[in-house]
């Protein structure tokens, strides 16, 4: 091969490798253009659930609880709203809670039936089905809907849920009936505003209230007593 073949041929070589260089750093680049694509996208996504959270949270209030009763997710806020919604629903929507009562008839199967089934069965309630028998209640008033929450027989974690959600939501319902009380009219500005200030913090000392009832701490005759004390 000549001097000037071996040249031209050195050039193809350099010229390819500068090629496969430039691929490389233009792929490099688109990379990290998507990658801060999907960055800049994750952030507007987390602005706007933000920005979502603090509107509703300005018109529907905090949340003070969320359980699942009875295959049903029941969320209460301070403001005296609810959503209810299906175990594996997205969403659903904010209404304004007017009322809530629970209630349950609860009780063992008697062995006797338990011993008839089974022979009916071939055994199978033994393993499949609950030694309970009995219902559960929860009853949701809202100004959209009377929502029937119902269970039976029962599990026990349905039976918690149900306890706690109506100690919270009784309590935001008296804590919301507080703050909407007309002052008197006699009363100086001032008074107005520590007033408002003392009602403002029903809801927290309510909620903290509930809590206790719920772990065990205060009695129902106690959080009742200690409930219309705060009220009164």
């Amino acid at each position: 091969m000549t001097e000037s073949g071996d040249s031209t041929a050195a050039d193809d070589k350099e010229l390819k490798m500068r090629q496969r260089e430039e691929e490389k750093q233009q792929r490099t680049a688109e990379r990290a253009q998507k990658a801060r694509e999907r960055a800049d996208a994750r952030d507007a996504k987390a602005s706007l659930k933000r920005e979502i959270q603090a509107r509703n949270e300005e018109l529907y209030g905090k949340k003070v609880i969320e359980e699942v009763c009875a295959g049903k997710t029941v969320r209460i806020y301070d403001k005296g709203y609810v959503q209810i919604y299906m175990l594996f629903g997205s969403s659903a929507p904010y209404e304004k809670l007017l009322g809530i009562s629970a209630s349950a008839d609860v009780a063992k199967k008697t062995g006797l039936g338990r011993a008839l089934a089974a022979a009916a069965t071939g055994g199978a309630n033994l393993v499949y089905t609950s030694n309970k028998r009995g219902d559960l209640y929860l009853a949701i008033t809202t100004d959209q809907k009377v929502h029937m929450i119902h269970e039976s027989p029962p599990t026990e974690r349905s039976m918690k849920a149900m306890h706690k959600l109506a100690n919270a939501g009784q309590a935001v319902l008296d804590a919301t009936a507080a703050l909407h009380v007309t002052p008197v009219s006699s009363e100086q500005p001032t008074e107005r505003k520590a007033e408002r200030s003392d009602e403002g913090s029903i809801v927290d000392q309510l909620t903290k209230l509930a809590q206790l009832s719920d772990s065990g701490v205060l009695t129902e005759v106690e959080f009742e007593a200690a409930k219309a004390k705060l009220l009164h």
